[in-house]
């Protein structure tokens, strides 16, 4: 019973060693659409020398005469025929706003939607945002970059969770608000592209490019009239961190207390035999007592 007492102490009073999360290899399903987020300058330092072009119909109304109209193509490809996109490339085309307009200044922002079905089923957005200054007017641009998924918790072992297609919301802690099938509500952020950027590393489920590399073409007069800008992503398999769900605690929980259960009643049996060999504890007399029948 002592055993028992101690064993269940230990694994508890530790506050368990078993295993809390899981790690499986997962490829997450990413689509990407024509929504983008571009803002030009001359960086010139004049605040309001700049023209854009935004996925929110309420800012591009209210600056109309600052837009820039992209023309957008999105190629995804399979190469492994596993029914999930490896690779995306988007190109885009602007034409230059003013003739004599330089762009040396290109903040730009990609939107995309990702799915992960393994075990828990998670849709939500995403933005994958960069900048480049540059001395001289761009003529094209190309980023080449792989896709890895990041994560700022571990990711929930089981039910349904939809992220709604407002960007800018948090994800909540709270757990009857993470049950299946619960829609995450966002709520309003500013447009600033500053406070989208924020709001997009405050996530804790997202895309973030590695191994990147990027080339610029400035303006000549041998270029045509339109800014060029070339995407291409690789979205790789990525090692995606889970809760450990209710059985697999269990099993490891089992485990544990069988392992510390053997481990100490092995010490307690060896101290036991070592303190009564050495006579610690006392050496006990016991007295027959008979009685003879007359």
């Amino acid at each position: 019973m002592a055993v028992i007492s101690i064993t269940i102490l230990i694994s508890f009073k530790t506050g368990g060693m078993w295993k809390k999360t899981n790690t499986y290899i997962e490829l997450p399903e990413v689509k990407f659409d024509s929504n983008c987020y571009f803002i030009v300058t001359q960086d010139n330092g004049d605040p309001f020398d700049y023209y854009f072009w935004s996925p929110f119909d309420e800012l591009n109304q209210l600056q109309h005469d600052r837009l820039m109209a992209p023309i957008v193509s999105v190629t995804e490809n399979d190469v492994d025929d596993n029914g999930v996109t490896d690779y995306a490339t988007i190109e885009i085309k602007f034409k230059y706003p003013e003739e004599k307009f330089e762009v040396k200044s290109l903040h730009w922002m990609l939107f995309y939607k990702f799915t992960l079905n393994r075990r828990s089923i998670i849709q939500a957005n995403g933005v994958i945002f960069d900048e480049i200054h540059r001395p001289t007017n761009l003529a094209s641009y190309f980023v080449q970059s792989d896709l890895v998924f990041d994560q700022r918790k571990p990711l929930p072992s089981y039910g349904n969770y939809h992220f709604k297609n407002d960007l800018f919301s948090k994800y909540t802690d709270d757990i009857d608000e993470n049950s299946t099938g619960t829609e995450f509500n966002y709520g309003s952020v500013s447009y600033q592209p500053y406070e989208i950027r924020k709001q997009a590393m405050l996530a804790n489920y997202t895309l973030k490019m590695d191994r990147k590399v990027d080339f610029w073409e400035p303006k000549s007069a041998e270029t045509t009239d339109y800014l060029k800008l070339s995407f291409e992503f690789h979205v790789l398999a990525s090692e995606l961190v889970y809760e450990t769900d209710a059985s697999e605690l269990l099993k490891w929980v089992w485990i544990q207390i069988l392992a510390i259960f053997v481990i100490v009643n092995c010490v307690f049996q060896q101290l036991t035999a070592v303190f009564i060999e050495n006579g610690v504890f006392g050496t006990l007399v016991r007295h027959n007592k008979v009685d003879k029948l007359e």
